[in-house]
């Protein structure tokens, strides 16, 4: 378990600090009380035990624990160590303000280090920090430095020292331009104070940020800390060997903040977070009458809808319908990881697997295991129930090695009712032309100038990746936590707008927007679009009154009716109440085809021409006699449209067909005697080079079968016992 914290800030508010800069950007001070602003609100809205305190140094007065009239002087413990709330927040943004005293750094991590030690030693099992925000602008006294580091050592403080104006080895190295200080501008006795700075944090083991790098370390404060507990321990099963292990929750989707409902039938006292709560109860009542209540809820039973009837199960029944097992982790199968698709992984919960600690035998297996399948590009499939009578979960076990460590990873994968056999249209009809050398060229350089692999600058110069997952943060979520805390210090003001710090999440980096300006001007120069009317967008019957009330009033019927009748419009009921094509139907089969093959939106020929053939199947299936229907006309529309792009469907298709209609002497006649008449038989490589049927082949293809007589079925002698059996 993490255990709760104890952080003290110490602020350095000397004049250096509050001296504005130039071009009108924020001074060091406004800057530091924003980041430490971050820390409270993450601390007040993540952490429920976590405990702060704030000092300041360089203050007009002295007051703490230390002072004694000479030494550690202008430092002020404004905080002693409590749990974070609004009070605290309203102090660091509105009282907060540069003084013209000035106070030793090293005085002030003493007197902050007091202040920690002083809380902790009358509690157990905190966590102690200590923040230092200043820019080492002060004079300092480094006579007593060793027995400081020794005090930290002994006492296991972490430091963390923000020094703004300096970077990570005592120059500007990863200031951006809005803090950047220049070597100029540092006294010797500053680079003094920075050396020593590198020294006290050296040797303790702590950091030194420059403020850049602190702003990102804020950022990722702002996230909820989570309690890292096994979800699984058991065994790892392959056939008959089985390796201990244990699970850890390795990614799990975060959910927005919920929000208490409160009552506006009263005034809300901040002071008593009960008042104004409301309470939630449900009851149930009778259909027939609502008045009578229901008071014993154990009478109720669930029903299932079947059909139109609810089948009824009581409690004990339901649990017995479950499925329940024992808790399992179980290979049931190894297999190359390609064979999995990307769009299978599943579930919100990436589960980690690991030897239990110790478990030298356990650890040696498993990475035994890791390294195989990593080295030969293989997955493990496994079936997961996490606790005894919980749901079982297919899933892949992936090898997940680092030079460090080495750890299964369990994602779900779907079973056969989990998927959506969704069918999407192609993105380019068949008949439209492909793309020119020119675009392709133009798309794949875009492409590279849109990298995010390449798109930031680190501290080095160096290209690094832009919007790493482990540094970006769900803009939602961080707005909501912005609102929260904006109306908390202002109740009356408005929502405020999206901080620029989150919107950097959910906008496009600049640097690469610069970067691929040009190869973006070239996109729009090979893609060029046009606007088309769309004449359908408007619905007929509203296209017909829309030109009939244009008409009225000229005194002309004839007028009226011509402008009712242009572009060959169809002013049948049936047009305007036909709905838009989606399958070929029973009903009117070849305008349903011709509807959607002429789809101009989208590539539906195959589609339409399998539901014709299935249809033409059915009418087939279903013939008990006389007329054979829309039977040839549905043959001659397949051949017209499938002929230039689909010859081999279709042949294959008519190939089925004849061995089906041969194989029954009724169908012969009628069917066979259509498809003559017609034309109508397979498409030949003078149609169609694609086809595999020459001329000849395809004139002899209908011909070919044996030819149809009509003869009359002979009597069928009926035994007087059958008449009886039958009575």
């Amino acid at each position: 378990a993490v255990p709760p914290e104890l952080l003290c800030i110490c602020l350095d508010v000397s004049a250096s600090m509050g001296a504005p800069q130039p071009d009108g950007r924020p001074s060091y001070l406004e800057s530091a009380v924003k980041a430490i602003d971050l820390i409270v609100q993450n601390k007040i809205l993540h952490t429920k035990k976590d405990e702060v305190a704030l000092v300041l140094f360089g203050t007009e007065d002295t007051h703490n624990d230390l002072a004694d009239g000479t030494s550690y002087q202008h430092i002020k413990t404004v905080r002693e160590v409590s749990p974070p709330d609004l009070q605290l927040l309203r102090y660091i943004e509105n009282s907060i303000i540069p003084s013209t005293s000035a106070a030793c750094f090293v005085d002030a991590i003493v007197v902050g280090t007091g202040v920690l030690v002083t809380t902790a030693e009358a509690r157990k099992k905190f966590d102690l920090r200590l923040i230092v925000f200043t820019d080492a602008a002060s004079n300092f006294n480094d006579d007593a430095v060793d027995d400081i580091i020794s005090g930290l050592k002994a006492r296991d403080v972490a430091l963390q020292v923000v020094g703004i104006g300096f970077g990570d080895d005592g120059d500007d190295e990863g200031e951006s331009e809005e803090h950047r200080h220049k070597h100029i501008d540092h006294t010797p006795r500053q680079r003094e104070a920075i050396a020593l700075l590198k020294r006290i944090v050296t040797e303790v083991e702590g950091q030194l940020f420059s403020f850049d790098s602190a702003m990102t370390m804020v950022s990722q404060f702002r996230k909820h800390t989570v309690k890292q507990v096994t979800t699984f321990r058991g065994c790892l099963e392959i056939a008959d060997l089985k390796i201990p292990v244990w699970a850890y929750s390795r990614q799990r989707r975060a959910t927005a903040p919920t929000f208490k409902k409160l009552s506006s039938l009263v005034e809300y006292n901040p002071a008593d977070p009960s008042s104004g709560k409301v309470e939630r109860r449900i009851t149930y009542h009778k259909a027939a009458d609502d008045e009578v209540e229901i008071p014993d809820k154990t009478s109720l039973l669930k029903g299932y809808r079947f059909g139109r009837d609810l089948v009824p199960w009581n409690p004990e029944e339901e649990d017995l319908m479950k499925i329940k097992g024992d808790k399992q982790l179980a290979v049931i199968c190894f297999t190359d990881a390609k064979n999995i698709p990307r769009h299978h992984y599943m579930g919100g919960n990436i589960v980690s697997f690991v030897s239990p600690p110790g478990d030298e035998t356990a650890a040696t297996a498993l990475a035994g295991l890791c390294e195989v399948l990593y080295e030969l590009d293989k997955v493990a499939v496994a079936r997961y129930v996490f606790r005894t009578n919980a749901a079982p979960k297919l899933g892949i076990l992936i090898p997940h090695v680092k030079s460090d460590y080495t750890t299964l990873l369990f994602v779900q994968i779907p079973f056969s009712e989990d998927l959506r056999l969704t069918q999407f249209p192609k993105l380019r009809a068949k008949k439209a032309p492909g793309s020119t050398p020119a675009q392709a060229a133009a798309m794949d350089a875009f492409i590279d100038k849109m990298d995010l692999m390449t798109a930031y600058t680190d501290e080095d110069g160096d290209a690094v990746e832009a919007l790493q997952p482990k540094k970006t943060f769900n803009p939602v979520i961080q707005h909501i936590y912005q609102c929260v805390h904006h109306r908390a210090m202002n109740p009356d003001a408005p929502v405020p707008e999206l901080d620029e710090m989150i919107a950097k999440y959910v906008r496009i980096p600049d640097s690469l927007k610069s970067k691929a300006a040009a190869e973006a001007a070239k996109i729009k120069e090979e893609f060029p679009v046009t606007v088309k009317e769309d004449k359908r967008t408007k619905g007929t019957a509203a296209r017909l009154w829309a030109s009939a009330n244009a008409a009225e009033g000229d005194g002309d019927e004839e007028r009226k009716r011509a402008r009712l009748l242009q572009d060959g419009e169809d002013l049948s009921v049936a047009s305007m109440l036909r709905q838009e094509v989606t399958q070929v139907g029973s009903l009117t089969p070849i305008e349903d085809y011709i509807a959607l093959v002429t789809n101009p939106r989208e590539d539906l020929l195959v589609r339409a021409s399998k539901e014709m053939m299935k249809r033409v199947d059915d009418l087939v299936e279903l013939y008990i006699g006389g007329s054979t229907g829309h039977f040839r006309g549905m043959i001659e529309v397949l051949r017209k449209h499938m002929m230039p792009d689909e010859t081999p469907l279709f042949n294959s298709f008519l190939e089925a067909l004849k061995v089906t209609i041969l194989a029954q002497p009724a169908l012969r006649k009628p069917f066979l005697d259509d498809l003559i008449n017609g034309g109508l038989s397979v498409i030949s490589t003078a149609e169609n080079p694609a086809s595999t049927y020459s001329p000849e082949q395809a004139a002899v293809f209908l011909a070919a079968a044996p030819a149809v007589v009509d003869t009359p079925a002979p009597m069928a002698v009926v035994e007087e016992d059958d008449l009886l059996d039958e009575l």
